[in-house]
């Protein structure tokens, strides 16, 4: 785990590098464009409907037939995101539609690589993604290229690539192939993950509606969001890290095993101790970066971000035991309870007021913190029952 979470921080230091870059040589505006087209992108992934994540549990079943499994997946994904795009293009900027495309992709390929424990390679693409994005900037400055395509040639690249690294893990025979066989199969990837997928995307979209907000009711802030998102990733990266693994590591074991409940609250402590350190160094750097930047909100927004975001990931970081516990649709149901209660308390605040874009924030992130705290409660219950059940037989 350890050589992985560092792994992945050598890989994402390109993000970091991005992070800095685009705030100082973009112009504000540009930058938070850039950003929200970004994370649109990210969300219209869910409408892959947990493909991936079905995939991956299926995988992990050991009654689930193997061959040919990533076959199903890729080609049964790849009409789904064709007839997802042409739905998109009748009410979506063209722009958005195509890197949502690259982005679904992206996901697919992922889902394939990751359960054969290639966790760096299947992480690739976002730091591929920013890569492109800072090669790009010159040509972009010059007025070369305009934003769209500035936009359009960096996803389309960073899949390419992405696809072509992990080609020999995503290969697979075309002979023989059940078209009937296929569909039902990714069917049955859709209604194992779909749940899951459902549950990740309103979690998506607790701070989709926050971003969509602060560009409708207070754009000039949108930057100081959208930089302070970035430099909170630095902390993020270690704890989706534990998460992102967790998912493969915590299928290996019997759900009723005292080893799986000493493997997650060792995973919770580790992940914990990443959160003090990356946490603490990501406010320090928000503190000289708002002079430096000139975001004049850089630091408070980060600091409220790691504090409640960051910690609020820790607890969750077990959330893939939902599944092997078979209590997905309790995780569903309270996070539709906290999006609602989240939706509800933005018509009650009075967002038009001088603090209205803090009142947002820590509205936001306080429903956030208490959904993750139930959650984490709920899980360990159900770990401890799950094991003294055991113990009595």
């Amino acid at each position: 785990m350890l050589r992985t979470v560092i792994g992945r921080y050598l890989l994402f230091a390109v993000l970091g590098i991005e992070a800095l870059l685009l705030p100082y040589f973009l112009s504000r505006d540009v930058y938070a464009e850039i950003e929200f087209y970004k994370f649109t992108a990210l969300l219209v992934q869910f409408t892959l409907a947990g493909a991936g994540t079905g995939y991956v549990v299926s995988y992990l079943d050991k009654s689930t037939e193997k061959s040919n499994a990533s076959r199903n997946l890729i080609l049964g994904g790849f009409v789904h995101v064709v007839f997802v795009g042409v739905i998109l293009f009748s009410f979506m900027p063209r722009t958005v539609v195509i890197i949502s495309i690259c982005a679904m992709l992206a996901i697919l390929v992922e889902s394939v690589v990751k359960v054969k424990e290639r966790y760096l390679l299947a992480l690739s693409f976002k730091p591929l993604l920013s890569f492109m994005l800072i090669v790009l900037i010159p040509v972009f400055l010059t007025k070369y290229i305009s934003f769209d395509l500035y936009l359009f040639i960096s996803f389309f690249c960073a899949i390419t690539i992405y696809i072509v690294i992990n080609s020999k893990d995503v290969g697979f025979h075309c002979e023989n192939i059940s078209l009937i066989k296929i569909y039902k199969n990714y069917i049955g990837y859709i209604k194992k993950g779909f749940l899951m997928n459902i549950t990740t995307a309103m979690m998506f979209v607790f701070f989709y509606i926050d971003r969509a907000t602060i560009k409708t009711l207070f754009p000039d802030y949108l930057p100081d969001y959208s930089f302070s998102f970035s430099i909170m990733q630095m902390t993020i990266v270690a704890i989706t890290t534990f998460s992102y693994v967790n998912i493969v590591e915590f299928g290996k074991e019997n759900i009723e095993s005292v080893s799986l409940y000493i493997k997650v609250l060792a995973a919770l402590k580790k992940c914990f101790y990443f959160f003090l350190i990356l946490g603490s160094a990501s406010i320090l750097f928000s503190y000289f970066a708002e002079d430096f930047y000139g975001y004049d909100m850089l630091f408070e927004t980060t600091l409220l971000m790691v504090l409640f975001f960051g910690l609020s990931n820790v607890l969750l970081s077990i959330n893939s035991l939902y599944l092997y516990l078979g209590c997905i649709k309790v995780l569903s149901i309270m996070m539709l309870l906290s999006l609602m209660v989240s939706i509800l308390l933005n018509y009650l605040n009075p967002f038009e007021i001088i603090s209205g874009y803090y009142i947002l924030l820590v509205k936001t992130y306080t429903v956030f913190a208490i959904f993750s705290i139930v959650s984490f409660l709920f899980i360990m219950k159900k770990l401890r029952s799950a094991s003294e059940l055991k113990a009595v037989n």
